[in-house]
């Protein structure tokens, strides 16, 4: 239900727009295929091409996160920890699989990273693999948020040029001056499609991939140490009071004294 209402939200600006143009007059006058052709595809090839393109590839699937963003319950985050570490205390490695098997899984992390304990015994490396997976991850959505706004960038910037080869056109039939208002008016409508890609499309949809890397950031960070913490055997309560206390201050830190050390202090 949140994606939906997620997407509509993103795409509600269209609506406002095709509303207040058929309120204003004919809808049809600002609608022409080959200028939207031009910007679209120049938008998109030159924003592609500001990127290699095995970093473009791999920037898809955080964008279509930023589509399809997933709440995730801060509450059912923490109390799935508190369970999934009162099973491995109990029955070890059967409790995990126990407890991710058929089951909801508050956060997709999760489960790829009590897979990776499942697999792995050494914890060193599992927190070295976990440390990896979430750098390349934040990396690709970094990489995301730049060509993202290289597209908001491209995209009047393509607008424009559409105008100006509109306007040279124009100028070259200045014999017929019936046809300068419509020649005007079909030059400009590039600059209008360059600007609505960019802040309608383009600047909401680099906003939400920088909440995205945020949230994954903290998530990711915590489900790793949460593990680890797991694994090292610390208590199911020290787990739970360590994310409590990180998700309370907003922020986690890379570099935190394990919560047995707090507490002996």
């Amino acid at each position: 239900m949140f994606q939906i209402l997620s997407i509509l939200i993103l795409f509600s600006p269209f609506f406002v727009l095709a509303v207040t143009l058929l309120m204003g007059g004919e809808l049809n006058l600002f609608i022409n295929y080959p200028s939207i052709l031009f910007v679209i595809a120049g938008t998109f090839t030159a924003g592609a091409a500001s990127l290699p393109l095995d970093v473009v590839a791999r920037t898809l699937k955080p964008i279509s996160l930023a589509f399809s963003y997933k709440h995730v319950n801060l509450q059912e985050f923490v109390e799935f920890f508190n369970r999934l570490s009162v099973s491995f205390r109990r029955d070890g490695l059967f409790g995990l699989e126990r407890e991710i098997t058929g089951k909801k899984v508050p956060y997709e992390g999760i489960k790829r990273a009590v897979q990776l304990a499942m697999e792995v015994s050494d914890t060193k490396t599992i927190k070295e693999v976990l440390e990896l997976e979430r750098k390349s991850y934040l990396e690709d959505i970094e990489n995301s948020i730049v060509l993202v706004e290289n597209l908001g960038t491209l995209a009047p910037a393509f607008g424009l040029l559409g105008t100006v080869i509109g306007l040279v056109y124009m100028l070259a039939n200045l014999k017929d001056p019936s046809t300068i208002g419509a020649g005007l008016a079909l030059a400009l409508l590039t600059t209008f499609y360059g600007l609505v890609l960019s802040n309608m499309v383009f600047t909401p949809l680099a906003s939400r991939l920088r909440y995205l890397k945020s949230r994954e950031e903290v998530l990711l960070t915590l489900v790793e140490r949460a593990i680890i913490f797991m694994l090292e055997g610390l208590s199911p309560r020290l787990i739970r009071d360590s994310l409590i206390e990180s998700l309370t201050k907003g922020k986690v830190e890379f570099s935190v004294k394990k919560p047995e050390e707090k507490e002996k202090e």
